[in-house]
């Protein structure tokens, strides 16, 4: 996501004719075609598309709500129309806020002008920058001024960078009261698909990312970015190591060099960019030196755009398709001003999930929201951001790909609706622990997750609110012969002797396989039981399917909506399969062995 290192009072429906009501006001109030614009049509992508010709961008007038779980409060309900600021990275997961607010601005006749607000969307591709404007709201509405002009109220980042994002804004807010720092309030949204880890083609073999390909290899990305995270996730679900130290070069595991944007990422390995580093071997230096070249990139649409058109050679080893739920677009604010201003933040909220709502449902809402987010960023245009929402095919590479949340998205995001969990807190956690032991001197700790995710806002809504739809989540159908594997590991869960049955000890690994399993949604599951030769062949075979049931029933237990039955398939090997010798207790202990397989 674009330099992202490292992110909705509301009145319940009375009746079906409040429903009929509310998309008939939209329709007939909603006017941001009043809101021209001239903005240089400048391609992000940098080789040599980056035309200043103006062009006039008008965003259609938006559709009917098909959908909407809650109505929209008058402006009357929260007084005083007020501005509200908010700055975004330039994501095509904020299609719900764009089509809520109608403009750069909040447009007349807006999902957002019904709350009384005012709120202006600001584009802000620094994160550092945005640390600084939260900062400056925060002091300024300390000193009293309640209606700042300083900095921003909230920002929107990728969720999965939150740990390191938060670290370094609290670590400043703190000095201004406990009740100052930051939190996480909402997710609106996903990348599905248009950020990425990418390889060369012979990374990939017989439909399956090649582990021993992956030694040895040097991705080019922005550190502790979200895009970074894919290729983190990718390497420890293939057990493989990880070499984050910029002066040497491991041939047994995946190195990386760091660049300062996803397009400078890909800018190094189209141009072919190589460096003489250190050899290191198992901790230590060989006294070798290597010529090592980028062969892979972690970086988001369009900067994956940019690599297949300009060199190609690069396959999608890993993406938000498929580790689904890691990385959703995050609103964060002040939780001092939120506090004290709730029914202006839950207004806010439930204009963008309603926002989100149209956008899944209808393509002239999505066209308008892609139309406010060309005003927004001031690139491209309406028809660029409406494609890579719904994502595209180039020389095989699959290129963007987003998703705008409803209220239901949100509540799930959130762990409040039925068999979820709070998937949040399982990001921020995962993803915080990763970094926090990858990059000690960087984000040497990080504020735990119950002070800094607060979901009572998502669960104010949800309480006042209709809730008419389910989720959006991934249909699984039964694996067929054909089949991409995209992670298999070994796990280390360990069972009692000759039992199906878990040890104590196993808790902390299941945990950890329920965390990567929950984020790589998309994926589908196998779980391979194995045992050692020790006892007869059939009773073995039978107790290596037993134990991977009770893997499969385990993750079942612990969060249903991410585990459907048909998601998970158990295959059982007995004592076929060995891993080492048979011969010694070290060598069977190997061979007790619970494998997870990932696949497309």
């Amino acid at each position: 996501m674009a330099l992202k290192p490292i992110p909705k009072a509301i009145l319940i429906f009375g009746c079906v004719g409040a429903i009929v009501y509310g998309a008939h006001y939209y329709i007939n109030n909603f006017a941001p075609a009043h809101q021209e614009a001239v903005v240089p049509q400048k391609n992000i992508l940098p080789s040599g598309s980056s035309s200043v010709n103006p062009t006039v961008i008008t965003p259609p007038v938006a559709s009917a709500i098909p959908r909407a779980s809650a109505i929209i409060p008058k402006s009357s309900t929260l007084g005083v129309a007020r501005e509200i600021r908010l700055a975004t990275i330039p994501w095509n997961a904020t299609m719900g806020l764009m089509n809520a607010n109608g403009g750069v601005s909040t447009q007349a006749g807006s999902l957002m002008s019904h709350t009384g607000i005012n709120l202006v969307i600001s584009r802000q591709d620094d994160y550092g920058q945005m640390q600084k404007d939260l900062v400056s709201f925060a002091q300024s509405y300390k000193s009293g001024d309640k209606n700042s002009k300083e900095g921003v109220q909230f920002v929107v980042i990728m969720g999965n960078g939150a740990p390191n994002f938060l670290a370094g804004l609290n670590s400043q807010l703190e000095r201004l009261g406990s009740d100052y720092t930051a939190e996480i309030i909402a997710g609106i949204g996903y990348s599905r698909g248009e950020d990425k880890c990418m390889g060369t083609l012979d990374m990939v073999s017989n439909g399956k990312v090649d582990p021993e390909k992956l030694k040895g290899s040097l991705i080019a990305e922005v550190k502790l970015d979200g895009d970074q995270d894919l290729c983190l996730s990718l390497a420890a679900d293939n057990n493989i190591p990880v070499n984050v130290d910029e002066s040497v070069f491991d041939p047994h595991a995946m190195n990386f060099l760091s660049t300062s944007t996803f397009v400078d990422a890909g800018q190094k390995y189209i141009a072919g960019y190589c460096e003489s580093r250190k050899v290191m071997i198992d901790g230590k230096l060989t006294g070798d030196t290597k010529k090592v070249c980028v062969n892979g990139v972690a970086t988001w649409t369009p900067g994956d755009e940019d690599v297949v058109r300009n060199r190609g050679g690069l396959v999608t080893l890993a993406s938000t398709l498929d580790y689904y739920w890691q990385m959703p677009s995050t609103i964060i604010g002040i939780k001092k001003w939120n506090t004290e201003n709730r029914p202006t933040v839950e207004a806010m909220l439930t204009a963008i999930y309603a926002g989100g709502e149209a956008v899944q449902e209808s393509d002239q809402a999505l066209n308008m929201a892609a139309g406010v987010s060309a005003l927004v960023y001031k690139e491209k245009d309406a028809q660029y951001w409406a494609s890579n929402y719904k994502g595209t095919v180039l020389s095989g590479v699959k290129i963007g790909g987003s998703f705008a949340n409803g209220l239901a998205d949100g509540m799930f995001l959130f762990g409040l609706t039925e068999g979820s969990n709070n998937l949040m807190q399982q990001i921020y956690e995962a993803r915080g622990e990763v970094a926090k032991a990858l990059y000690p001197d960087l984000l040497p700790s990080y504020p735990a997750a119950s002070t800094v995710i607060n979901t009572s806002f998502v669960k104010a809504i949800a309480n006042k609110s209709t809730v008419t739809s389910a989720p959006v989540v991934p249909a699984f159908t039964p694996s067929s012969e054909s089949k991409e594997v995209v992670a298999d590991r070994p796990w280390g869960i360990s069972f009692q002797t000759g039992k199906s049955s878990f040890t104590p000890d196993a808790l902390v690994v299941l945990n950890q396989l329920l965390a990567t399993t929950q984020m790589a949604g998309g994926l589908k599951i196998e779980v391979h039981g194995h045992t050692d030769s020790k006892g007869k062949a059939a009773l073995n075979m039978k107790l290596s399917e037993q134990r991977a049931l009770e893997v499969k029933k385990w993750l079942m237990q612990q969060a249903p909506a991410h585990y459907p039955d048909n998601r998970i398939s158990v295959v059982a090997h007995g004592d076929t399969q060995p891993l080492d010798t048979n011969d010694t207790e070290a060598g069977r202990a190997k061979n007790r062995r619970v494998e997870i397989k990932l696949i497309r």
